[in-house]
């Protein structure tokens, strides 16, 4: 069940991030190495070329990975776990080719759907702040001296602002437009 308005628009992740963990969408240099049509060795020399501007890109500032034993015997082998940003570096640091050219196609359009996305989230947002203070969101972060309008809310609003919430879950849940949620909400 959706509880948020947030969860109606979920950043979009390149069709490649294929795996999650606790510490969210991931990209195993082995996955990019093939979506790049490269072998494995190239994008882990990219890694080690560029590793201090990938590190700067993670929240521990490091990059995982997990030496991966062979079978039978042999030297184990580095496979780097690489985030959205870390692995969108590396698509756009390597060689152009077809695959590369594809790659890179795929996360601009990812990159555009999540800016819409972020666009319509902040939409419905400054509608439920309006319809539970009588306010804009500007007007709350100046009036009341926060950062951010949702933190400046009453009580009373935050509980008016939840219940607009649930409403507006409800209407985006049965596929109505924008007018028709702001039409009821303005009502409500």
């Amino acid at each position: 069940m959706i509880e948020s308005i947030e969860e109606l628009f979920p950043a979009v992740t390149a069709k490649f991030m294929k795996r999650t963990d606790k510490w969210g969408h991931y990209v195993t240099s082995q996955d990019l190495a093939e979506l790049l049509k490269l072998n494995h060795k190239s994008v882990k020399n990219m890694i080690v070329n560029n590793f201090e501007e990938l590190a700067s890109l993670t929240p521990a500032n490091v990059i995982r990975f997990n030496p991966r034993k062979y079978l039978h015997g042999g030297r184990p082998e580095n496979v780097y776990y690489l985030n959205e940003e870390q692995a969108f570096l590396l698509i756009a640091l390597a060689r152009p080719t077809k695959a590369t050219i594809k790659a890179k196609k795929m996360m601009t359009q990812a990159i555009k759907a999540t800016s819409h996305n972020y666009q319509l989230l902040q939409k419905y947002t400054d509608l439920l702040i309006y319809c539970a203070t009588g306010l804009t969101a500007q007007q709350i972060k100046k009036q009341r001296h926060v950062k951010t309008a949702l933190d400046g809310l009453t009580v009373k609003e935050q509980e008016r602002y939840q219940q607009l919430e649930n409403i507006a879950i409800g209407l985006v849940g049965l596929n109505k437009t924008w007018d028709e949620v702001k039409g009821v909400l303005l009502l409500a």
